[in-house]
């Protein structure tokens, strides 16, 4: 279930079970700090944002590029952060339409049509965040590494999830191709990332994220933490990989985002 603050309608995270599209509403922390209060309003929130998902479910599906910008704009109307339309409603509607493609209820067509819409969307979205400007990062910083596992060509759940982590005040350095795992242990030593984010969407992409994860693990400490999220790792379709930690949801990146903010990282021996 997606979970969102019934206050000030920030996106939480998911909760189990997470193959469950709809709404749940607790309280963040700076909103539970000013003490509860309006409480009756939670069922309206959790209804508004079933409707604007529904919404672009419908226009996704048609592929309907001119819808986009109404829908958006009915979402920040509604409170919704840019960033939090993009993790909260369109990555679910990602998952759901990859887990309908796989089991042959809609065609590569399909697929494809609704990804397009998707792309519309974060291109709106993005020029949002960038009207907004950005919180400024800290004097000491350390990036996060972010890609698609080489034979991933469904990249925007990688750009959505930087522009995401950019709105926390983390910096990201996003990889357009897959770099072989010799040549990321380069850039780890130039650029000392905090973590690395890898994104597989099937099991036969697992290899190269093994190959990875036994180069990092030769690194001195401390090493960048190596996380593995998509479609493929949702969906249960591999095994475990030494000296990575699976994310099936956005929840699990909370704490990460925590320890990276103003983060000094010692340099590495490779």
């Amino acid at each position: 279930m997606l979970r969102w603050c019934a206050y000030c309608q920030e996106f939480q995270g998911e909760v189990a079970p997470f193959d469950d599209l709809n709404t749940t509403h607790g309280m963040c922390p700076s909103c539970k700090a000013k003490g509860y209060g309006r409480l009756d309003e939670e069922m309206d929130n959790s209804k508004r944002l079933r409707e604007i998902q529904e919404q672009l479910r419908i226009a996704g599906q048609r592929g309907d590029m001119e819808a986009a910008p109404q829908i958006v704009r009915t979402a920040l109307a509604a409170g919704l952060r840019p960033v939090d339309i993009l993790i909260g409603l369109i990555t679910p509607l990602l998952y759901l339409i990859g887990s309908e493609w796989e089991s042959g209820i809609i065609t590569v067509a399909d697929e494809h049509r609704f990804t397009r819409f998707c792309e519309c969307v974060f291109e709106l979205i993005k020029l949002e965040v960038k009207a907004a400007g950005g919180p400024a990062l800290g004097m000491r910083h350390a990036p996060v590494f972010l890609m698609a596992a080489r034979g991933n060509h469904h990249t925007l759940g990688v750009r959505m999830l930087a522009l995401w982590l950019k709105s926390k005040g983390v910096e990201t350095i996003e990889f357009d191709q897959p770099p072989s795992p010799e040549d990321l242990v380069v850039r780890v030593a130039e650029s000392r990332p905090a973590a690395i984010m890898i994104s597989v969407s099937l099991d036969r992409q697992q290899s190269y994220v093994y190959r990875i994860a036994q180069r990092i693990a030769m690194l001195a400490e401390p090493r960048p933490i190596l996380f593995v999220g998509g479609y493929a790792i949702k969906r249960h379709l591999i095994p475990p990989i030494p000296g990575t930690i699976f994310l099936e949801s956005m929840t699990g990146l909370n704490g990460l985002i925590a320890n990276i903010v103003d983060l000094a990282v010692e340099p590495l021996s490779v």
